[in-house]
């Protein structure tokens, strides 16, 4: 997080798995390799495609989803993604 509170990278389950394998403890200070230059995130009315497109160039699992005033309200997921397409196809 930046000191304006803007989000600057996502620390996901395979970040924390990657550092414990590393021999790293939670008290200690990780820095995000996965550090993006520029976070990708989408708007909450944003189509599920638009999120499944990104996720696929940019080669990504999540997203942040943020509301009108650009608070960050959530997290979508591949998985998430992927449930919501299933559902639109019944």
């Amino acid at each position: 997080v930046t000191e304006q509170g803007q989000p600057k990278g996502i620390f996901t389950d395979r970040d924390a798995i990657k550092a414990f394998a590393m021999g790293l403890s939670p008290s200690d200070e990780v820095r995000l390799a996965s550090t993006m230059e520029h976070l990708e995130v989408i708007h909450m009315d944003d189509d599920v495609l638009k999120a499944i497109d990104i996720m696929t160039k940019r080669k990504i699992r999540h997203l942040p989803v943020k509301d009108d005033e650009g608070n960050i309200i959530g997290m979508l997921s591949i998985l998430d993604a992927s449930k919501a397409m299933s559902d639109l196809s019944k």
